[in-house]
């Protein structure tokens, strides 16, 4: 955990395709862009729910 990811990556791991998995990643993470893609990490709102 804390390890930011790929967008690719949550689409693998949740199921989804690319548009569906930044759709809902935008919700609860942050993003660094790097090229037409990026690394999400949650941010710290979505992390002290997560915790709770």
């Amino acid at each position: 955990a804390g390890t930011p990811l790929a967008t690719r990556e949550v689409a693998e791991i949740c199921e989804l395709d690319d548009r569906e998995a930044r759709e809902q990643l935008g919700r609860v993470a942050e993003e660094r862009h790097v090229g037409a893609d990026g690394f999400w990490t949650l941010s710290v709102a979505a992390s002290c729910e997560a915790s709770a």
